[in-house]
C-alpha cells in the first residue's frame, strides 16, 4: 500500500510542479526527496520505511534515507532506526555472501588482504561492466556492507544504544565470514 501511495504522491508533485512551469526542471531525485520530506513532516515514518525497503532492494539508499536517519535520531526513535537499517543491511549482506560464494566456487577461499586491497574506486553497482572482475565485486560489496554497518553503529551510538553486536558483525564481514543481522 505505501509503495503505490508514495508513487501517487510522486505523480502529484510532478503534476503540481508542471502546472507551475517548473516540473521539467526537477530531477527524479528532487521529486523523491520532496515526497520523502513531506512524509516525514506528516509523520508517515513506517510507510516511508516500507517504501524504502520495497524500492531499494539492493540497499543502495544511503543518500535518500539520510534525512530520515537524522529525524529518527533527533526524535530518539531507536527501534524505528534499527528497523530501517536491518532490512537494508540484510540486503547488502545477502548480496555480499552471494558474490563470496561465486568467488569461492571459481577461485577457492578468498584472500581477505587481496580483497581489501582491490581498487573499487571506479566500481559502478549499476554497470554490468563492473561485475566482470569477481575480486572487485566482492571487495565492493564487502566495503558497501561495512559502510552501512558503520552508519548504523554511529546512529545507534547517538541514540545511546549498545553497538557490541554490530562490532562483531563488522569484524566478521571484514574477514569475509558469513553472518546476518538479527
Amino acid at each position: 500500500m505505501s509503495y503505490s501511495e508514495f508513487l501517487n504522491d510522486l505523480n502529484s508533485v510532478i503534476k503540481n510542479d508542471n502546472a507551475k512551469g517548473i516540473g521539467d526542471k526537477m530531477t527524479t531525485e528532487d521529486v523523491f526527496a520532496t515526497v520523502r520530506d513531506q512524509w516525514i513532516q506528516r509523520g508517515k515514518i513506517n510507510e516511508l520505511i516500507s517504501f524504502i525497503h520495497k524500492n531499494w532492494d539492493s540497499g543502495n539508499c544511503d543518500d535518500f534515507i539520510a534525512p530520515l536517519e537524522t529525524y529518527l535520531i533527533k526524535k530518539g526513535q531507536a527501534e524505528t532506526y534499527i528497523h530501517l537499517w536491518k532490512k537494508i543491511l540484510n540486503y547488502r549482506l545477502s548480496n555480499l555472501w552471494t558474490y563470496v560464494k561465486q568467488y569461492k566456487k571459481k577461485f577457492g577461499e578468498p584472500d581477505v588482504e587481496k580483497i581489501k586491497a582491490a581498487d573499487i574506486s571506479g566500481f559502478n553497482e549499476f554497470s554490468t561492466e563492473s561485475y566482470k572482475d569477481l575480486k572487485q565485486v566482492v571487495a565492493y560489496h564487502r566495503q558497501f556492507a561495512i559502510d552501512g554497518l558503520s552508519k548504523m553503529k554511529n546512529g545507534l551510538l547517538k541514540l545511546g544504544q549498545s553497538t557490541t553486536d554490530l562490532e562483531i558483525i563488522i569484524g566478521k564481514v571484514s574477514a569475509l565470514k558469513p553472518t546476518t543481522l538479527k
